[in-house]
């Protein structure tokens, strides 16, 4: 099941949905985004493309080097934004080796975190940190491994790792957009997202 803003004449208006904050529905944490990408992306996203994984999950993506973004207009009042999402990482990606650098921003550039992952057995990647800090096993952090069905490019190489990844931002313009550029090495290398749940505070 996915909320999607509501669109008219092009203008996207956040989903409101209920939660327990009192009887004010007002408050700004009544007001919350979801997507899982199920029936498809919303024109909220730069890019559209989804792609069903041989597991059967569904999700924007494949990319290789590539930027997408999500834009939310019209939010009422707030101080921050918590963003969560799935990252899948697909393919031979070599983390500090040869740096596979994915870079997150909110508001036009403001950076939020720059890092890299890793699929190869011998390779080490910076995720859980930031690039170029962080030293750590592949996948590292991640919550599924080989679980979306593609095949290891490798004998030793993990075919995808996922991660949830979540920022809380300070924000308080009233449209939100946040981009996720990837630079990975190889043409074999490829990224989607799924999951997407933002709340503002």
């Amino acid at each position: 099941m996915n909320t999607r803003p509501l669109s008219s004449i092009g203008i996207l208006a956040l989903a409101m949905l209920p939660v327990a904050c009192g009887d004010d529905p007002t408050s700004p944490q009544s007001f919350t985004y979801s997507e899982d990408f199920t029936d498809g992306a919303g024109i909220e996203w730069s890019n559209q493309a989804t792609t069903t994984s041989p597991s059967g999950e569904r999700f924007l993506g494949t990319f290789n080097v590539a930027s997408v973004s999500l834009s939310l207009p019209d939010l009422p009042a707030h101080s921050t934004v918590t963003i969560e999402f799935d990252f899948h990482v697909m393919g031979s990606w070599n983390g500090t080796t040869d740096p596979d650098l994915v870079t997150f921003t909110h508001s036009g550039g403001t950076p939020v975190m720059v890092t890299n992952f890793a699929n190869q057995d011998d390779d080490m990647q910076s995720w859980p940190q930031s690039h170029p800090g962080g030293s750590n096993a592949r996948a590292a952090g991640s919550f599924a491994t080989n679980s979306l069905g593609y095949d290891p490019e490798g004998t030793n190489e993990l075919a995808d790792s996922s991660y949830r990844i979540a920022f809380t931002i300070p924000h308080t313009a009233s449209t939100f957009r946040f981009e996720v550029a990837a630079q990975p090495t190889g043409n074999g290398e490829l990224w989607g997202i799924d999951n997407v749940e933002i709340s503002i505070h």
